[in-house]
């Protein structure tokens, strides 16, 4: 299968080593003009991937994974499906993995040592210190270091970019990503009241809109309306003549993007990939099947009724009761939408809603119950990446103890100043957790064995005479002191 000497791609690995984004843009450019050749090679490439991936998972957890598993990439990694998968077909598994009880931890359990909150501070200071940079339009004081490079999805230590390049796969700050900015140019807020505004949302997201197809958003900022929708037909003819057009184009414009929220999923491709119903294949979706269920008249209706008095008004101006966050998403994940049914996607959406100024702001205990039924994402792993002890099988008081004492640390330390740039709260600490292990897992990946959070812990707890709001001036200065003492977190934890 593979050959025995690699001798051949010794040219294109230098070439790759030397200039990432170069040596990979030639060989998109090759492959593109292939498709142009043969554009059924697309669908069938996608059909190929979706059959090796599958295999590699089924390999990987021991067992078949079902249809409606599959459906939903993201699925795979939820604990519940894992335990409920592996225990199944392996007894050691079922062990390993028994959900314990939901007892309340103790300091020493939970966190046996200091935490490490190193990689925070480098994280939440370089995020701060680039929206000052923004905000006063001044030159970056610290341009080319290893964490203003990660935050900006550079090589970290080159400063190459990247084949695939994302700054709002690095930034911990949910409400400055350019994502969301781009959703406010092309969807004004005042109309996600509406049921037209809702069925549009949820047609933004589901094709990946948002920093790797802004050249595209910005064509749709001309067109009458923007990617306000009034109907289904104004929404497949807009994707279908962007379709027909590029097929013409040598250099395409993207216009959806399967790798949104980092992971390549073709539930947020133009034509999404779903199983027929009792059987083991699978079908492609045209433009319209995509899109029908989003514009549904039945969903547009419990939308209204959802949102009840503020249905219609613009949230900017109305004082009618906000819808919570957790019935935003208990809503979109019962619609059974392709993409929203479970995972990233419902909990994007419930947070776009809130700012937009639609849905309230979730609590500290909302998001840690979210995180605990989600140990498959980021915010899981952050707060292992802290020093918390979480294993796989961590109660729901485990948890939420580990996300409220991140929390709390933060809310207390960062100066009002630093909380209004990070819009600080509950989604911006669930978006920080999972930078800190994307960064360390970027870092990596790219500089071999060095540990980021451990280089950032080092530097961190040298940390002299710590004093509150320095860093708004002097950007090299840390947000938050080290903790030296990881008693200042019984209360919480006993709390629990």
């Amino acid at each position: 299968m593979f050959p025995t000497s690699l001798d051949r791609y010794k040219h294109f690995c230098a070439a790759v080593e030397k200039d990432e984004g170069q040596a990979m843009s030639v060989l998109d450019l090759y492959i593109t003009r292939v498709l142009v050749k043969e554009p059924d090679l697309r669908e069938v490439c996608q059909n190929l991937g979706d059959s090796v991936h599958k295999g590699l998972l089924t390999l990987n957890l021991g067992v078949p994974i079902s249809d409606e598993i599959w459906e939903d990439p993201q699925a795979l990694l939820l604990p519940e499906t894992l335990i409920n998968a592996t225990a199944a077909g392996k007894g050691r598994t079922k062990a390993r993995t028994r959900q314990l009880p939901d007892v309340a931890p103790t300091l020493d359990s939970l966190l046996p040592r200091n935490p490490s909150f190193g990689i925070v501070a480098a994280v939440v200071r370089e995020a701060l210190a680039q929206q000052r940079e923004e905000h006063s339009h001044a030159t970056p004081a610290n341009p080319d270091t290893v964490y203003r490079r990660l935050l900006q999805a550079l090589h970290p230590t080159t400063g190459g970019t990247p084949g695939y390049h994302d700054p709002d796969h690095m930034n911990p700050i949910r409400a400055k990503l350019q994502g969301f900015k781009l959703l406010r140019d092309v969807l004004p807020f005042e109309l996600l009241t509406t049921k037209t505004g809702m069925s549009s949302l949820l047609a933004f997201m589901s094709m990946g809109q948002g920093y790797a197809t802004q050249q595209f958003l910005g064509q749709i900022k001309q067109r009458a309306g923007r990617m306000h929708f009034q109907k289904l037909q104004d929404c497949v003819d807009t994707f279908e003549s962007e379709e027909a057009k590029q097929q013409n184009l040598l250099v395409k414009t993207k216009f959806d993007n399967m790798n949104i929220y980092g992971t390549a999923n073709t539930l947020y491709s133009v034509h999404p990939s779903i199983s027929i119903p009792g059987t083991r294949k699978r079908r492609t979706l045209t433009i319209r099947e995509k899109f029908e269920p989003m514009f549904d008249a039945k969903l547009q209706g419990s939308y209204s009724a959802l949102l009840g008095t503020l249905s219609g008004k613009d949230p900017s101006t109305s004082d009618a009761p906000r819808v919570r966050w957790d019935s935003v998403l208990h809503w979109i994940v019962k619609s059974g939408l392709v993409g929203f049914a479970s995972g990233l996607g419902a909990l994007q959406f419930a947070n776009n809603l809130v700012l937009a100024g639609v849905a309230s702001p979730p609590s500290p205990d909302d998001m840690a119950q979210w995180i605990h039924l989600h140990k498959g994402y980021g915010a899981f792993r952050g707060l292992q990446l802290l020093g918390f002890n979480l294993p796989r099988n961590a109660s729901p008081s485990s948890v939420r103890a580990a996300f409220i004492c991140v929390y709390a640390w933060l809310d207390h330390h960062l100066s009002e100043k630093d909380k209004d740039l990070v819009d600080f709260g509950a989604i911006f600490v669930e978006q920080l957790l999972c930078k800190i292990g994307r960064w360390q897992c970027i870092f990596a990946a790219k500089c071999g064995k060095e540990d980021l959070a451990e280089r950032a812990r080092k530097e961190f707890e040298k940390t002299v005479g710590w004093k509150a709001g320095e860093n708004e001036s002097n950007y090299d200065k840390w947000p938050i002191p080290p903790c030296v003492d990881r008693s200042v977190f019984k209360a919480i934890i006993d709390a629990r």
